[in-house]
């Protein structure tokens, strides 16, 4: 039988950061690793939430983050993070929980609604674009491309 022999915290940080490094899997950089190939770095039988946030804390010493997932965790380096893109402070204050919502439900094949100068036009959703525009084709065979904020969804009977 294999003898466990436990691994403090800040070597177990440094193992993680030296994988980081290493090339495996065709690459070499950001990984995750499972909770089971982690406890077996770790030398223990179970890994505790304290162990892992040692771990964590030390990770973060040496420019990395370890992010605790449900069954594995993720190394990332600090670095990696800062050229993620930031939403400016209009995003942020224009933020709308309701349009979002209204967003997420308006796909193509939606059948939509438009008031313009006092009435209504009904069409369907062609296209949602990633910059949110609309592509709505009208059931009077008129289109645009308009906004979330221009045309609501129709309900559909069921």
């Amino acid at each position: 039988m294999k003898k466990r022999i436990h691994k403090d915290p800040r070597e177990i940080a440094s193992i993680l950061a030296d994988l980081y490094e290493q090339k495996f899997g065709g690459k070499s950089g950001r990984f995750q690793m499972t909770r089971d190939r982690l406890r077996e770095l770790t030398g223990r039988i179970k890994l505790q939430a304290g162990l892992i946030d040692q771990i964590s804390d030390y990770c973060d010493e040496l420019g990395f983050l370890l992010i605790n997932r449900d069954e594995a965790i993720v190394i990332i380096k600090h670095s990696t993070m800062e050229k993620y893109r930031q939403p400016s402070a209009d995003t942020v204050e224009g933020y709308d929980p309701i349009s979002s919502q209204k967003k997420s439900s308006i796909k193509p094949g939606t059948r939509v609604r438009k008031e313009f100068e006092g009435e209504d036009f009904e069409g369907i959703v062609r296209r949602v674009y990633t910059n949110g525009k609309i592509f709505v084709v009208y059931d009077d065979e008129s289109f645009e491309v308009t906004t979330i904020d221009e045309i609501e969804p129709i309900e559909e009977d069921k």
